[in-house]
């Protein structure tokens, strides 16, 4: 499934383009690069929501990745694909990173799941 260079459109729900596939600046490697990422970033973003979903404190990037068990590379876009897709918000909290000990966003998703239910069940 290839994808067009970046580009930004004004249509949040056009999903053949940057914020619903990985994007890029240039022509390339890069470009190579976020074709590649098309299938695994669909499949993260899903995981990193639903993961929000149920963190009502909210999660800095690199406990997404913690929890998720994956490279905080791969969370940070996929953060950034959700907050331009209005799925997610930075509280204004901000957390230190126990690795690099910078400060870091809260994110946290705009629909806070209850736990033991998942998005869109019709169970009791």
């Amino acid at each position: 499934m290839g994808r067009a260079q970046y580009q930004q459109t004004g249509d949040l729900f056009d999903a053949t383009h940057y914020p619903h596939v990985p994007g890029c600046k240039t022509p390339g490697t890069s470009q190579q690069a976020a074709d590649e990422m098309v299938l695994p970033a669909q499949t993260l973003r899903a995981d990193v929501l639903r993961l929000l979903q149920r963190t009502p404190g909210g999660l800095t990037a690199d406990e997404c990745a913690e929890l998720l068990h994956k490279s905080e590379l791969a969370i940070r876009p996929r953060l950034s694909e959700l907050r331009r897709q209005g799925r997610i918000h930075a509280t204004g909290e901000r957390r230190t990173n126990q690795i690099s000990g910078k400060a870091a966003n809260v994110w946290m998703a705009d629909d806070i799941l209850k736990e033991g239910r998942d998005h869109g069940s019709t169970t009791a």
